[in-house]
């Protein structure tokens, strides 16, 4: 700490929770959004896996249909 050898990557960590609106910790994002409520395991888990769920439905949204024919 006396070295202050990671100062540099504090300051950035800091400079990066300032611009998200992060006051304290824990902070928790899912897929890049800022989650305010609960952090309770179950809570975190449940949010996780929704956000998992709406990404294979946009990923296979994404996806040419395996029934239309291509060309």
């Amino acid at each position: 700490m006396r070295r202050r050898v990671y100062a540099p990557r504090v300051a950035e960590d800091v400079s990066s929770a300032d611009e998200s609106g992060v006051a304290g910790t824990p902070g928790f994002f899912i897929n890049g959004r800022r989650h305010r409520g609960a952090y309770d395991v179950q809570t975190l888990s449940n949010l996780v896996k929704a956000a998992r769920s709406r990404a294979r439905a946009v990923q296979a949204a994404a996806r040419p249909s395996e029934r239309e024919p291509v060309g």
